[in-house]
């Protein structure tokens, strides 16, 4: 059993994997920081979905996680010098569930779910709550109600544009990761030196 566990690890986390992580969060940081439309304080329209979902599908749950937790911490300490706890956890859960979603098998449906879930449940509530709660912005009933047409706006943009590359881009990706990055390639894992 020992043996077995630390074969997966040595595996989900090879240099491999890690450099891919590395890549992925700083994806993340040029989508979240630099590709946004800010709209006031609190509402925001970013791509940073597309390399979440990327990492969830290649790298699978833990590592999107991590990545998102990570891309999170850099972002807030290099722009604004602290941390939001709920949005870290939101960044955690969007990776988690990315990857629980993609990992297996992607599929327009769901995309159109990992849309719902990450735009209403965690984006609208959490992320909401936790602008609330840490952020000092009051809690209101015209502050949930103002961030809904983003949430709405987001869940188009997020369903459209993963049910587009689930159909194209993705089976290709996966296809691709799963040889080299599983160690599944022609050569069975093993490398010549």
């Amino acid at each position: 059993m020992k043996i077995r566990k630390k074969a997966w690890r040595r595996r989900r986390f090879s240099p491999i994997v890690l450099a891919c992580m590395g890549l992925l969060i700083s994806l993340e940081l040029v989508c979240e920081r630099l590709l946004v439309i800010n709209v006031g304080s609190t509402t925001r329209f970013s791509l940073t979905f597309v390399p979440r979902a990327i990492s969830g599908l290649c790298l699978g749950s833990l590592p999107a996680a991590l990545i998102g937790i990570l891309a999170d911490l850099i972002g807030a300490f290099l722009w604004y010098g602290s941390v939001n706890p709920g949005i870290t956890l939101a960044a955690g859960l969007r990776g988690i569930l990315y990857g629980t979603l993609f990992y297996r098998k992607c599929s327009v449906c769901r995309a159109m779910l990992a849309a719902f879930v990450s735009q209403f449940l965690i984006g609208w509530g959490l992320v909401s709550l936790s602008l609330c709660w840490f952020g000092g912005v009051p809690v209101s009933s015209a502050f949930f109600l103002g961030r809904l047409p983003q949430c709405i706006a987001m869940f188009a943009a997020e369903s459209l544009l993963l049910g587009l590359l689930s159909q194209s881009f993705f089976p290709q990706l996966k296809k691709m990761t799963k040889e080299r990055l599983r160690g599944e390639g022609t050569d069975g894992g093993k490398r010549e030196g």
